[in-house]
């Protein structure tokens, strides 16, 4: 990002600015409030601080990138030492599809699958899942900080 060199040049402090500048718009600082991802979201592009939109980043997708996506949260959270949870996604819901539901399939019992929506998901579940939306949706370069 910093070049050695004449740093006198205005020309040069105008690039370290442009530089750092957007070196810091590039960070994207999240606060996970499960309470807040419990709810039906609006469709969204970005990802809220507070990953309340989560459901609707997931479905504003575009078909493959959200198959991608999906896909993954749901390798990863197999993983998870319950291992309950089979697979993963988010569904536009409603009359005009303009919001959209996280929801989940469990397995408590081999052959017997429940499906819940975020509302019946734990804290950590959500704070995960949130996480790896996070990662996975943010553009390549940025920075993420998770509090």
């Amino acid at each position: 990002m910093f070049v050695e060199g004449n740093f006198n040049s205005h020309e040069m402090q105008k690039k370290i600015i442009y530089d750092f500048y957007h070196y810091i718009k590039s960070i994207f600082i999240l606060n996970l409030i499960p309470s807040k991802m419990r709810s039906y979201s609006p469709i969204s592009e970005k990802l809220e601080t507070d990953a309340s939109n989560i459901a609707g980043v997931l479905a504003a997708l575009s078909k493959k990138q959200k198959a991608e996506v999906e896909a993954s949260l749901s390798n990863y959270i197999k993983e998870l030492p319950e291992g309950d949870i089979q697979k993963v996604w988010a569904q536009k819901v409603g009359r005009f599809r303009t919001d959209a539901m996280l929801y989940c399939q469990e397995e408590w019992k081999p052959g017997h699958i429940t499906e819940i929506d975020a509302r019946s998901m734990s804290d950590g579940t959500l704070r995960f899942l949130a996480i790896l939306t996070a990662l996975f949706t943010r553009p390549e370069g940025s920075q993420l900080v998770i509090e």
